[in-house]
């Protein structure tokens, strides 16, 4: 319920900005939409596998990296268009706070 609220939270204010509200016209105030996509597609995915390793007996965490290392290695199975994420300097600025 929380990873719902948190993508409204973001969604909104977003899709004002990408509509010409705040921003100037087709600037999105620096964030793209596509960008809270794949970042609610990356808080998602850690969530189900952290449940999955759960439920296996497993610490959540252990789950949720394994489902990183998923997302990291996408192009292995031929899915390509989260490459330009790898360079994003969103990403990285999140990451690192992750650090």
């Amino acid at each position: 319920m929380s990873l719902v609220l948190f993508a409204v939270c973001f969604a909104v204010p977003v899709a004002r900005a990408a509509s010409g509200g705040a921003a100037g016209p087709g600037e999105a105030g620096g964030l793209q939409p596509m960008l809270l996509v794949a970042l609610v597609a990356m808080l998602v995915v850690a969530k189900v596998c952290g449940e999955i390793a759960e439920r296996l007996g497993q610490a959540p965490v252990l789950g949720e990296l394994v489902g990183g290392i998923i997302l990291g290695n996408l192009v292995l199975f031929g899915f390509t268009a989260a490459e330009p994420l790898k360079t994003d300097t969103v990403i990285a600025a999140l990451a690192e706070l992750g650090v």
